[in-house]
């Protein structure tokens, strides 16, 4: 029986949290004219640690009562108060800015260290929580809102991932059915790869998660491939029949992509998978260059109350929370990442 979704981005801490982490920084009240605020800047300029940690934030705020205030230099340790007393080394440091201003020439007054916003805002709301604490620069990013929002993915790609998951569950609650955990790789309204497993597969080789294997399908139909056919012979009328579901739509008629177009592996590709991916299965979707994962909300499944359903779709890989928790697959470390989306089921669709 068909379902209908909901799907909901995978967001990591960065665009979550709404309160920034706070820093500190050397703050000061301009005495002179405002002429001077450019001076200041390149006298400070060595003193600034580091000078990546300040890019984010306007140097200089205009305040209520008339004062003009200006960060002097970021500091590297952070501290949980709104604003602390100087002491010790911090103390030192902010004489040693003092003196090289006074020498050239440029009096500030009230020396302070202040908390301000640690990273960039990169939502409206954080660039509002930001704004309350210090000014901030802020580049906006229509893609980003559109992700959030969850507008990024049109109509037609809510039919092809609607068909495909449900494609997928009436074949795992076939009675005839060995296969628990399932992964589809497509792009627009063609797949291109299909991968199925169960505790049987991985016992007899411990890499065969269904990601993994709906991978090397996909080289497989491009000429290449690591495993044997008969890897990929359990579920190959599957392949057909999802594919049947997706060109009897005629909505989806033109969502299809160049056939002259052939990409490394799992380039601008899709997957949809039955579970949440472990951290094995999540680098091998890096290594391949996926563009988006769509995966089963892993506890709704398995707390279904058709005890069919639950016990035909059960998870082979292991629950690290390589997506969830770790969000590996936006550590900016990998020279790729990609999107990922939790699929919900909702009430079943005439």
């Amino acid at each position: 029986m068909p379902y209908s979704l909901k799907i909901e981005p995978i967001l990591e801490d960065e665009l979550s949290q709404i309160e920034p982490p706070l820093m500190r920084v050397v703050v000061a009240d301009l005495v002179g004219p405002r002429r001077d605020i450019n001076k200041i800047f390149t006298l400070t300029k060595d003193f600034v640690l580091p000078v990546e940690g300040i890019k984010h934030l306007r140097r200089v705020r205009d305040t209520e009562d008339g004062r003009i205030e200006c960060i002097l230099a970021g500091l590297e340790s952070a501290n949980g108060d709104d604003a602390v007393s100087t002491s010790g080394d911090d103390q030192d440091f902010i004489s040693r800015i003092e003196d090289s201003l006074e020498r050239n020439g440029v009096i500030l007054k009230d020396y302070r260290i202040v908390q301000v916003p640690a990273r960039p805002a990169r939502t409206d709301a954080q660039l509002e929580a930001c704004s309350r604490i210090w000014p901030t620069k802020f580049a906006k990013s229509e893609h980003l809102i559109k992700f959030i929002q969850g507008s990024i993915i049109d109509d037609s790609e809510r039919l092809v991932i609607q068909s495909i998951t449900n494609g997928l569950l009436d074949y795992f609650t076939n009675a005839n059915c060995k296969s628990t955990s399932g992964a589809v790789i497509f792009r627009y309204a063609k797949v291109y790869g299909l991968g199925l497993s169960c505790s049987a597969t991985t016992r007899a080789n411990p890499t065969k998660h269904s990601p993994m294997i709906a991978i090397d399908s996909v080289a497989r139909n491009a000429g290449a491939g690591h495993w044997p056919a008969e890897t990929h012979s359990i579920g190959h009328d599957l392949l057909g029949e999802l594919q049947k579901l997706l060109d009897d739509k005629p909505e989806l008629a033109d969502h299809k992509m160049d056939a002259n177009f052939l990409p490394y592996i799992c380039t601008n590709y899709d997957i949809i998978i039955t579970e949440e991916p472990c951290m094995m299965c999540t680098m091998g979707l890096i290594q391949s260059r996926i563009r988006r994962l769509f995966y089963l909300d892993t506890k709704q499944v398995a707390n279904a109350e058709d005890v069919k359903f639950a016990s035909s779709c059960r998870p082979v890989c292991y629950p690290d929370k390589a997506i969830e928790e770790f969000f590996i697959h936006r550590d900016k470390s990998i020279n790729h990442r990609f999107e990922a989306w939790r699929i919900k089921l909702l009430t079943t669709t005439s």
